[in-house]
């Protein structure tokens, strides 16, 4: 429910009511801190925190809109392309091949929405092979696939309403 709901840009209402003496009840309590354990086990390492990435584009080749800006930990970094272009692609190289299956996604939401279609690719037998596509990104998208073992992932921007601002690119096998 958590990917197809926050994994979708989209809200997941826990609807997790006071009992009657105005305290939420322990069981929930225990179900709720449970799904925390779950979703932090889950998107704990992400794989691409040692990747290299590149980008097909940068706006005005300055560094602090560089590709890597995508896969930092800060919050308000990020990838942007040149005004001009509405397509683009980011290339994460991960030093060794590993096993993933779950790709999540960020514009910086407080420039607006811009993706209006993209794609999840992995290298695979020399040559890129689609692992996930996708419509809008917004705050937060995560894509799950089947697991694939690869050095090499792109996201391509197919269609963008303006230049792509991308803040998150992570990499996971959840």
């Amino acid at each position: 429910i958590y990917l197809k709901s926050v994994g979708r840009n989209g809200s997941l209402l826990l609807n997790v009511p006071a009992d009657s003496r105005g305290l939420i009840n322990e069981h929930d309590i225990r179900a709720l801190a449970e799904f925390r354990s779950l979703r932090e086990e889950a998107f704990a390492r992400n794989l691409a925190d040692s990747a290299r990435v590149s980008a097909s584009n940068v706006r005005g080749n300055d560094p602090r809109f560089a590709a890597a800006m995508a896969t930092d930990p800060g919050a308000d970094t990020y990838w942007a392309t040149d005004d001009s272009v509405r397509t683009a692609a980011l290339v994460a190289e991960l030093p060794k091949p590993v096993r993933l299956n779950c790709a999540l996604l960020q514009e910086d939401i407080a420039l607006g929405q811009r993706i209006e279609s993209f794609r999840i690719e992995g290298w695979k037998k020399n040559r890129w092979a689609v692992l996930d596509t996708g419509t809008t990104i917004g705050h937060k998208r995560i894509c799950t696939f089947p697991a694939v073992t690869t050095r090499k992932v792109r996201l391509r921007i197919l269609r963008s309403r303006a230049c792509p601002v991308i803040s998150t690119l992570q990499l996971f096998d959840i």
